[in-house]
């Protein structure tokens, strides 16, 4: 009797990698070389990818940073679930360890299963391109096309890709636009923040301008100082904890307005432009998606010494990110606007 032939993918640790792996875990949905795939994926990302990929078993795990205890008990829960589901095959698509008890436990699985493992050799890695985003989407694809003995797509289709399979789950509405320009001000770093205050100001300047603005919120974020500028400018705040309500705001809105963070690869993922805010970190390396009229960026031109640092809290007295000024953000983004709306008449 033929063996079974099933897949165990330990997905990115990251919110935003995840999102970058769509294409790649796309890729693997539509072969018919397995008959089970199953993915241990970041557990804040694990609902849109759950949604997606229909009939998936999908197990949640923390990311790294999370602590010790936790992932330790979402380890022991993967060994069961990886015994009782027999997977044949394990390809990980980590960037970073999850963490040293779940490295084990797919290692002890690999050992004991003598299943084939495709594991990710930093060693004998080499950057194909300038942009860590797009070697990020081409790692995944040239990775999963190993596993499929298939040639892996080129950047424009895999960025296509990404957004063809969020549509399964988020419906785009072009018109009429139900949040106009979308404020997002979370960021997974202090150092790639931008001051709430800043955010506030901005938005009372695109409502003088005639803009319609909604803020996307998370419950963490000052909600009284939110609600009071609301009051006062005509805001609409937006709230919703999940990644999945996030993406659904984000698809009814003309543009979105984000930090160097996973809400602006969501954002192009279900199809809206973005103007990205990047302080110690670089427009060149981290935004590909131009390459598909996907949004434009603002950063310093006049950098400190420090950067890129990529740190994630600044020690700096004057941080990278409290030098863009509101008055620069706005210019820049009914500019964007402006020429857009001009081409859509030409």
């Amino acid at each position: 009797m033929p063996r079974v032939r099933s897949l165990i993918v330990v997905g990115p640790d990251h919110i935003g990698d995840t999102i970058m792996a769509m294409p790649a875990l796309g890729a693997l949905f539509e072969c018919e070389r397995f008959e089970r795939i199953a993915l241990i994926i970041n557990d804040q990302a694990a609902p849109i990818v759950a949604a997606i990929f229909r009939g998936a078993s999908c197990l949640a795990c923390p990311p790294v940073y999370h602590s010790w205890l936790r992932t330790t008990y979402h380890a022991a829960r993967l060994s069961l679930w990886v015994s009782l589901l027999g997977c044949t095959e394990v390809l990980d698509l980590r960037h970073d360890r999850i963490s040293d008890a779940v490295s084990a436990t797919i290692s002890t699985f690999v050992f004991t299963r003598k299943s084939k493992s495709n594991v990710r050799d930093r060693a004998k890695e080499e950057y194909s391109s300038d942009s860590e985003i797009q070697y990020a989407h081409e790692y995944y694809e040239q990775l999963v096309a190993r596993t499929l003995d298939r040639r892996p797509r080129d950047i424009i289709k895999i960025l296509e890709t990404s957004q063809h399979l969020m549509a399964r789950v988020v419906e785009r509405r072009k018109s009429p636009s139900l949040h106009g320009i979308c404020l997002c001000p979370g960021a997974s770093t202090n150092s790639k923040s931008w001051p709430l205050s800043r955010w506030i100001s901005l938005s009372d300047k695109l409502h003088e301008a005639g803009y319609s603005v909604s803020m996307l919120a998370d419950p963490s974020e000052d909600l009284h100082c939110l609600r009071t500028a609301a009051r006062s400018s005509g805001i609409r705040i937006l709230l919703d904890s999940s990644l999945l309500g996030a993406a659904r705001n984000l698809a009814y809105a003309d543009i979105a307005i984000t930090c160097d963070s996973a809400l602006a690869h969501l954002a192009f993922a279900v199809g809206t432009p973005i103007l990205t805010l990047f302080g110690p970190t670089e427009p060149s390396k981290w935004f590909p998606y131009h390459l598909v009229d996907g949004g434009t960026t603002i950063s310093l031109s006049d950098h400190p010494n420090c950067y890129p640092c990529q740190r994630m809290t600044c020690t700096s007295s004057t941080p990278c990110m409290n030098r863009i000024a509101v008055e620069d953000v706005a210019t820049t983004i009914c500019d964007y606007i402006a020429e857009h709306e001009m081409e859509r008449h030409a």
